[in-house]
């Protein structure tokens, strides 16, 4: 059984030996014990299993070959409708409280300078057909892991929310990667002062 400490010297969340899969609704937990053991899965492989609604479950494994080898099996099998690695090759990058009429070029062009390469771009709406305001840009995981987006951008006189899985914390204070302002390094050294909300474009 891991401990709050063996959690706490972990590295930061990542999803990357995750699988998620779409199982018969209304199953008992044993239900995938016993598929998993028709499968030739072994358990010990796996750290945890988290069921969801709808009959969802996110399978998280000791390593990402461990991941990959369970996709492949699960989509062989019988009732399961699909599996798939949680994180894949690409990650979509979510910006909220972007203008109907800002260029989307220009924002494609902050991200590809100073991020990567977007490879594929899309409008969100609402139900009723009308643009809310997000957008969703698809970039290489490795190329954010390298040159991560902060929680806030500014592009202009526009500032917009940015999310998209993985992504690392930030701090305010110093606009540096990996930790939040209340457990900043650097404030003990330095006064605190006020900040803007930290930008990638100026």
């Amino acid at each position: 059984m891991h401990t709050s400490a063996d959690m706490s010297n972990r590295q930061e969340f990542t999803r990357e030996a995750e699988v998620t899969a779409k199982l018969p609704q209304k199953r008992t937990r044993q239900y995938i014990y016993d598929l998993l053991t028709k499968i030739k899965f072994p358990i010990t492989r796996i750290e945890s299993i988290i069921e969801r609604r709808g009959g969802l479950v996110d399978v998280t494994c000791q390593t990402v070959s461990q991941a990959k080898q369970l996709a492949v099996a699960l989509r062989g099998h019988q009732g399961v409708e699909f599996a798939r690695l949680v994180l894949s090759e690409f990650t979509d990058i979510k910006a909220h409280w972007i203008p109907g009429r800002f260029p989307n070029s220009r924002i494609i062009a902050a991200i590809e300078r100073h991020h990567g390469k977007v490879h594929e771009t899309k409008l969100l709406r609402d139900r009723q057909g009308i643009a809310d305001g997000r957008r969703l840009y698809r970039v290489k995981t490795d190329d954010l892991k390298a040159r991560p987006i902060a929680l806030t951008v500014r592009l202009d006189i526009m500032v917009f929310l940015v999310e998209y899985a993985g992504q690392p914390a930030q701090c305010f204070l110093f606009k540096k990667f990996g930790h939040v302002r209340m457990n900043c390094p650097m404030a003990v050294m330095s006064p605190i002062r006020d900040e803007l909300t930290p930008t990638n474009e100026k």
